[in-house]
């Protein structure tokens, strides 16, 4: 946590409290943009799933297969799904598409 204190200059702050205070708004702003980050990337992933199960039919099982690829994120399941040879290029093309409208 201190460490976080070098990257504002010593006359920034008026007293150790406002040190803490700073460093507690830095933290918990990240805290924020993180969580409000790792929802939009869930909330993609479940609109790419079903994308993928009711427009190009593919399976329950094929996605589950390539979910547990670690740190699977909407712009990587397709090129799973694809390697696993569970999409074809033509159905790669419609998700990435699909993918950049989105």
């Amino acid at each position: 946590m201190e460490s976080l204190l070098y990257f504002f200059p010593k006359s920034f702050f008026s007293s150790q409290d406002s040190q803490i205070a700073t460093l507690n708004l830095v933290i918990n702003s990240t805290t924020f943009y993180r969580r409000l980050a790792t929802d939009y990337l869930n909330q993609m992933l479940e609109l790419l799933i079903d994308f993928l199960q009711t427009e190009l039919q593919v399976s329950a099982d094929a996605i589950s297969l390539a979910q547990r690829t670690r740190n699977l994120e909407p712009n990587i399941l397709p090129i799973v799904l694809w390697q696993y040879g569970l999409l074809d290029t033509k159905q790669l093309d419609r998700v990435l598409d699909w993918l950049e409208v989105s």
